[in-house]
């Protein structure tokens, strides 16, 4: 391939990648300076069987508030999968919630689940558990966005970035811990968020041609979840 071909390509990923930056920039201080008080948010995180990834084995939700006001915690152990144990690729924590825990029918728990979506406006979660749940028109913010819009940094897993903010933490990869520590991270990100902060307004500054795209790290821009979240002005 031509040399300046590659150049030109390498320089609209590169503008593509700060653009994304500025869409996620301004969705933390929209949240912060716009979103109301008594908006509802959701954090949620699933663990499935390692040996076979369509056997959900817990689902944990936490509903809360922007000022850290938790309004419901839930950890849903699956009494149909409850033996079947991770070890190989991450710890086994499903007795080891924070707080308690119930065991339920997988349909008992998703029922629950859709329920308590109806009551939110936003869900916070992982990538990879997007393919677990339809969210019905909620807008869905990947938490590893929000951790690239304050620390300018590609995306890191919840241990990590747990670390790099000071956040304590135990037992994770257990869904109901793990959404709880979620929630504690994004709300870490809103409290220490200042966009007039020189490094921020650089990025925002930044001049992005109109016919350059977003840059998505999961290659979902053509994903409803994608467009849904960066379509903030429509909530």
């Amino acid at each position: 391939m031509n040399s300046s071909l590659i150049r030109g390509k390498t320089d609209r990923i590169r503008k593509a990648k700060i653009k994304t930056l500025q869409y996620n920039i301004k969705f933390v201080n929209k949240i912060k300076t716009v979103v109301g008080n008594d908006t509802l948010f959701m954090s949620f995180d699933t663990e499935a069987y390692e040996k076979d990834k369509t056997k959900l084995t817990e689902l944990g939700w936490v509903i809360f508030k922007k000022n850290g006001e938790i309004i419901k915690q839930k950890h849903g152990i699956v009494k149909e999968y409850y033996s079947l144990r991770n070890k190989d690729n991450v710890p086994d924590n499903k007795d080891n919630c924070i707080f308690s825990s119930d065991h339920q029918s997988l349909d008992e728990i998703e029922k629950e689940f859709v329920n308590d979506l109806k009551t939110v406006s936003l869900l916070f979660m992982t990538g990879y558990d997007f393919q677990y749940f339809n969210p019905n028109g909620k807008g869905i913010i990947e938490i590893r966005d929000v951790y690239t819009a304050f620390f300018l940094d590609s995306p890191h897993g919840l241990e990590d970035g747990l670390k790099r903010c000071n956040i304590n933490y135990r037992c994770l990869h257990n869904a109901g811990n793990d959404a709880y520590y979620t929630m504690k991270y994004f709300l870490y990100f809103l409290d220490n968020f200042d966009i007039s902060e020189r490094k921020y307004q650089n990025i925002l500054n930044y001049p992005i041609p109109s016919d350059i795209v977003a840059f998505d790290y999961r290659n979902l821009e053509n994903n409803a979840r994608f467009r849904r979240l960066y379509n903030y002005d429509n909530w």
